[in-house]
């Protein structure tokens, strides 16, 4: 260890962002990335330090050939093989940070190697490298093992996008429970309701079931799947839960004629 870590170990404890923290992230910057990277890995390095460090490390990442990258992502995943929490999820950090700056055969091995992970916040860097860099269909495979292994929401999310109607339906049972753990998330009933419009033809039940028990989704599901809604069914959904979002996706379904019928019925009563 040189004598600028040996420094920095000892520098004083950092309880705010004030002078102290920005003299400490000015002698952070003078330091190369490796050693960064080994001062972010020592026990003695936590909060406000290692905020720092992570920052130093994918900001100078940017200017810095992906050969240089390259190697410190290799170190980096080295060092966090033996390491336990938080110290590993500060790697994550780096590794995520610096993703953008690395070959693509080592942004591949990066992306299995979140993916693989048992901490569901290292595959959420896996999935989220994959949807910026629209990878989606390049790791099927992998997302569907995943998948299989660890079922999280946004690799379901992952999935809708270019899995055939069959294969989604193959995953029903387990999509089921999943989604119903978090069934009052806004965003989650989003993704149920895109899930359920993808296999709209093999449940047949479960949306007679949405329709009767949920019709302002059964709305959402009939839109996103592209399926003009039966007249009198659309007008007595609006009339039963006057949600003004349902008018919205009779619009985007061109159904002309029931925006008419509510216009011209429904709304005349309540003035």
């Amino acid at each position: 260890m040189n004598a600028k870590l040996k420094f920095l170990l000892k520098f004083p404890e950092i309880k705010e962002k004030n002078r102290l923290f920005g003299l400490y992230r000015g002698f952070v910057n003078c330091l190369d990335n490796q050693s960064a990277l080994e001062l972010l890995v020592n026990d003695e390095t936590t909060g406000f330090k290692a905020e720092a460090i992570i920052k130093k490390i994918k900001y100078s990442a940017e200017a810095h050939p992906p050969k240089k990258n390259n190697l410190l992502i290799k170190k980096a995943i080295n060092h966090n093989n033996g390491l336990k929490w938080p110290n590993s999820q500060r790697i994550a950090k780096v590794l995520f940070g610096i993703s953008p700056y690395i070959a693509n055969n080592e942004k591949s091995k990066l992306i299995r190697y979140f993916l693989n992970s048992k901490y569901n916040s290292f595959r959420y860097y896996g999935y989220e490298i994959i949807e910026k860099n629209n990878l989606k269909t390049k790791f099927k495979t992998d997302l569907v093992n995943v998948w299989h292994r660890y079922p999280d929401n946004w690799v379901l999310g992952l999935l809708i996008d270019f899995l055939t109607p069959k294969e989604l339906f193959s995953m029903f049972e387990v999509a089921e429970e999943v989604l119903a753990e978090s069934e009052y998330d806004f965003e989650i009933l989003k993704l149920r309701n895109r899930y359920y419009s993808k296999i709209i033809n093999f449940i047949p039940d479960r949306l007679r079931e949405l329709m009767s028990e949920e019709p302002v989704s059964y709305v959402y599901v009939m839109k996103y799947a592209n399926r003009k809604i039966p007249k009198d069914t659309a007008i007595k959904i609006y009339k039963n839960n006057k949600n003004n979002s349902v008018l919205s996706c009779y619009g985007e379904l061109g159904q002309w004629d029931v925006l008419e019928k509510i216009f011209n019925k429904i709304l005349p009563a309540t003035r």
